[in-house]
C-alpha cells in the first residue's frame, strides 16, 4: 500500500482517483475493511495508469520467501511481469532459480562486490565503533589490529562478492 500512497501524492490535484480508489477507501472508512490483495493489485494497476512513465524498484525480491507464512513471492513476480507498459521496473536478488525462471526473458546484471570498497567500509566501522579490546579480552594494540583485520577478512571472504 505504501505505492499506492505514493502514487496518489504524486498526483496530487492533477487528476481525480480512480473509481477503484474510491471504492477500497469507502470500504475502509465505513466498514473498516482493508482491500484483499486483488483489490490492492487492482486499485494499484488503475492508479498506473494516469502517469506517463513510473519506475518501480523491488529490492530483496529473495527474501520473500515462496515457504513463509503469508508470502506471496509467486504473486508478486506475477504482478511485476503483467504491469502496464509504461511501469519500468528493477527487481534486486541474491541469485535466486526460482527467480531467475520468471525473467528468463529479461536482462539479468549480476553485481559483485570490490574487495576494497568492503575492506574499507568495514575497517571504517570498526573504528566508528571503538576499541576492540573488549571484544577479544585483550589490550595489547597488536592483538587488537590482528583481530581487526582476520575480522574484515573473514567478512570479505564470507560475503562472496554480496
Amino acid at each position: 500500500m505504501s505505492l499506492l500512497a505514493q502514487l496518489v501524492h504524486l498526483q496530487g490535484n492533477r487528476c481525480e482517483p480512480s473509481r477503484e480508489l474510491k471504492d477500497v477507501h469507502e470500504g475502509f472508512r465505513l466498514k473498516g475493511m482493508h482491500p484483499t490483495l486483488s483489490e490492492s493489485i487492482e486499485v494499484l494497476e488503475a492508479e498506473l495508469k494516469v502517469f506517463d512513465r513510473v519506475y518501480l524498484v523491488v529490492d530483496a525480491v529473495d527474501e520473500c520467501s515462496d515457504g513463509a507464512p503469508h508470502s506471496n513471492r509467486d504473486g508478486l513476480l506475477q504482478f511485476t511481469r503483467n504491469l502496464p507498459s509504461n511501469v519500468s521496473t528493477l527487481l534486486t536478488s541474491r541469485p535466486d532459480d526460482g527467480i531467475r525462471k520468471s525473467f528468463s526473458a529479461h536482462y539479468e546484471i549480476p553485481i559483485k562486490a570490490n574487495t576494497n570498497d568492503l575492506r574499507s567500509y568495514i575497517g571504517t566501522r570498526f573504528d566508528s565503533r571503538g576499541s576492540t579490546s573488549a571484544l577479544i579480552g585483550s589490550t595489547a594494540l597488536e592483538t587488537e589490529r590482528d583481530y581487526k583485520e582476520f575480522a574484515i577478512n573473514r567478512v570479505i571472504e564470507k560475503s562472496d562478492g554480496m
